[in-house]
């Protein structure tokens, strides 16, 4: 994730987690893969979602802001971070999900309006083989049916971010920051 350091807010802490799971011969994974060939369900992502509000909740300890809180995934990451929102919607104040998936639930939908209002981004790739377009648009449509406030980036790239999507990510976090900023009263400086 670090490689998308450059496209935050320069006040931003940036703390990029490392998978839980070592999923040979793939290597890290946010998920213990149940089923091969499969996108993985929602609820395969509930280790990962306690790792995630572990490490939130021992930078909270460790005096860091509580707010802005914002999920930036790519990929699998992607996926893990949009499971959290679903588990953790009051801890975040904004999610990017950057050539990534989002995980539907087993069972009835649990869907209908959990991160209601969530600023949320979603940067997409019309030629990615990984991640194909028919699952970012799944993913839009299930973030929006779960009452999440969409921003979208399509590009005709593959499994990347183009440059278009970076700079869009830098304008919609900074101006997300700035908000969030201004809602708790927090200046720039204490961020």
């Amino acid at each position: 994730m670090d490689v998308f350091r450059p496209a935050l807010p320069d006040r931003l802490l940036v703390v990029s987690p490392r998978a839980p799971f070592l999923v040979l011969p793939d290597g890290p994974s946010w998920h213990a893969r149940l089923a091969s060939h499969t996108w993985p369900r929602l609820e395969e992502f509930e280790d990962s979602c306690a790792h995630i509000a572990a490490l939130v909740d021992a930078l909270r300890e460790r005096g860091h802001p509580a707010h802005p809180l914002l999920i930036v995934g790519f990929s699998q990451g992607a996926a893990a971070g949009a499971a959290f929102a679903f588990q953790h919607r009051p801890k975040l104040d904004g999610l990017a999900l950057l050539a990534g998936f989002v995980p539907h639930p087993s069972g009835p939908a649990r869907v209908d309006q959990p991160l209601s209002g969530l600023p949320t981004f979603v940067a997409s790739g019309a030629l990615d083989t990984t991640v194909p377009p028919e699952k970012a648009m799944q993913a839009i449509e299930l973030l929006s049916k779960a009452g999440a406030s969409l921003t979208t980036c399509d590009a005709p790239i593959a499994h990347k971010v183009s440059a278009q999507c970076v700079r869009a990510l830098r304008a919609w976090a900074g101006s997300l920051v700035d908000n969030v900023s201004k809602s708790s009263g927090q200046t720039r400086e204490s961020l």
